[in-house]
């Protein structure tokens, strides 16, 4: 192991040590070279002189990208501007920009906005949840770091598996959820700080990973073998069904405002100032606090009916995966019906907007019952997907 870290360490130091900055003047309209930024097009590097191509990629012997650290207006109303440019010989493979890409990729997934900043954030979030829960029924609430206590508490504990279970599904779908959670959280995040992070599709990205995580309990629930479990087995894919139809056509409405399915693209257009998106926003809260599995969609669980149901079976470090993995899911939710419905305004308005909506969660949870899985079932396909296609509707004709 120690061989193969210090073999990693010279070899990053090797492609560093071919990397070389050089400076050049490149004479062009503002509108090619801010075509060229944005798009990061390759240059080729030739003894010295830099070709810039504003519209086709050049493949390049050595190739680097620059940042403008200088900008004259010519007589003939064209700019040079003055580029400072990384260069590294094609022999290294750009082995240096892979291990940065890389390190990057896992900071942002391990460390920030990726797997602990998602846990603090969503520990932070549901204390807040139990804090105003707790006001609304006239108690004190737990304090601050409870959540924190709570999952510390199972992830030490002894992880006990069925005898009957089918022990890599039963182990494998709790990690798998957590990942796509921390996935959606890091995806929602970095288009939150900068949304140039975004890319084409990573809407429908999103909304793939969200359904993955109620399948994935799915087939550990299943796999426990537990009666009890069973039931919560199928009162959860019959949740599924009901609510992820009308959830996905009343997300169409933001698509077809913004014309796209990118973030970057849908946070321009102000959605909710439309009649089509306010019914189509109300139609995603119904349908989100069924998919994060809070009352009164909590059938699947019921821990006053079922003992945990579908969770039956699960205990110490994987329960803790599964409940911190709720966690997130309920922590990120707002934000993501924010981003496709009312992005527009200043930093700290975001902050408000979030409050609204984590209010309208909580506030749902505590003045509704619990309703049978028959009931959510006619709730969803006779009323709350017909109002779905009426916002699509309304959005196709730009109402």
């Amino acid at each position: 192991m120690r061989t193969v870290v210090v073999s990693i360490f010279i070899i990053f130091l090797s492609a560093v040590s071919f990397a070389r900055e050089v400076k050049v003047k490149v004479i062009a309209s503002e509108e090619n070279i801010a075509r060229y930024l944005a798009n990061r097009e390759v240059v080729k590097y030739t003894s010295g002189t830099i070709v810039v191509s504003c519209g086709e990629q050049i493949l390049p012997t050595e190739i680097g990208y620059g940042k403008i650290i200088e900008k004259k207006l010519l007589p003939t109303g064209e700019t040079e501007f003055v580029f400072c440019y990384t260069i590294r010989d094609k022999h290294t493979f750009h082995i240096a920009g892979i291990v940065e890409d890389l390190f990057k990729n896992l900071f942002y997934y391990i460390i920030f906005p990726g797997m602990l900043f998602s846990i603090v954030f969503s520990i932070l979030i549901s204390w807040v949840d139990r804090k105003l829960t707790a006001r609304i029924q006239y108690r004190q609430g737990p304090p601050i770091l409870q959540n924190l206590y709570d999952l510390l508490k199972l992830l030490s504990k002894e992880v006990v598996v069925p005898d009957i279970a089918q022990q890599w599904l039963f182990i494998i779908s709790p990690i798998i959820a957590f990942s796509c959670a921390v996935l959606v959280s890091s995806i929602i995040w970095l288009v939150i700080i900068s949304p140039s992070y975004s890319f084409v599709g990573d809407v429908i990205v999103v909304i793939y990973l969200m359904t993955i995580i109620p399948v994935m309990f799915i087939l550990g629930g299943s796999a426990s073998g537990n009666v009890i479990a069973g039931i919560g087995v199928s009162r959860e894919i019959k949740l599924l069904l009901s609510y992820e139809l009308p959830l996905i056509t009343s997300l169409l409405v933001p698509m077809i405002k913004s014309s796209s399915v990118k973030f970057a693209d849908i946070t321009t257009a102000s959605v909710i100032s439309s009649i089509s998106g306010i019914v189509s926003f109300i139609v995603a809260i119904i349908c989100f606090v069924a998919k994060v599995g809070i009352v009164p969609f909590d059938v699947s669980e019921a821990e006053t009916e079922l003992a945990g149901g579908i969770f039956i079976e699960y205990s110490g470090f994987l329960l803790g995966l599964i409940k911190i993995t709720k966690q997130i899911l309920f922590s990120i939710t707002p934000l993501f019906l924010i981003i496709l419905y009312w992005f527009k305004g200043p930093w700290y308005s975001f902050i408000l907007k979030y409050a609204v909506v984590l209010i309208i969660f909580i506030i749902l949870r505590n003045t509704n019952p619990r309703l049978k899985i028959v009931q959510i079932t006619k709730l969803f396909w006779y009323l709350v997907f017909p109002i779905s296609l009426i916002s699509v509707v309304l959005a196709l004709i730009g109402v």
